[in-house]
């Protein structure tokens, strides 16, 4: 039986001192893929040109960890709740590119963690 590769949405990004939600994606990682997806970061404005605010930047951490940095405009979040969806449109690109990358067809996904 295979293991479907696991997706971490976190609430906290990764550094080099562990906290608990580092130590849960390795734990995982002994038996499975694991995307560890960090929080999103406001893109410089001056990068907003390049295009680049729509690539998923994934960095293999170890075997069979991988962090996701994702990143959204840099504007305030404080707008009304139409434009809020502008904030998930390039996060949600970021995302599946990653996925892709990574060539996770199906996977199991751990929220809030």
């Amino acid at each position: 039986m295979t293991t479907k590769p696991l997706v971490i949405f976190s609430t906290q990004g990764w550094t080099d001192l562990w906290v608990s939600k580092h130590w849960i994606a390795n734990e995982f990682a002994k038996d499975r893929e694991v995307l560890f997806v960090e929080p999103p970061l406001r893109f410089p404005p001056a990068k907003l040109a390049s295009g680049e605010l729509f690539d998923g930047k994934v960095e293999k951490i170890k075997d069979n960890l991988y962090k996701l940095t994702t990143f959204t405009f840099p504007f305030p979040f404080r707008v009304p709740s139409f434009i809020r969806p502008l904030w998930r449109y390039p996060i949600r690109n970021q995302f599946e590119e990653a996925i892709n990358q990574l060539s996770f067809n199906q996977f199991d996904v751990l929220r809030n963690l």
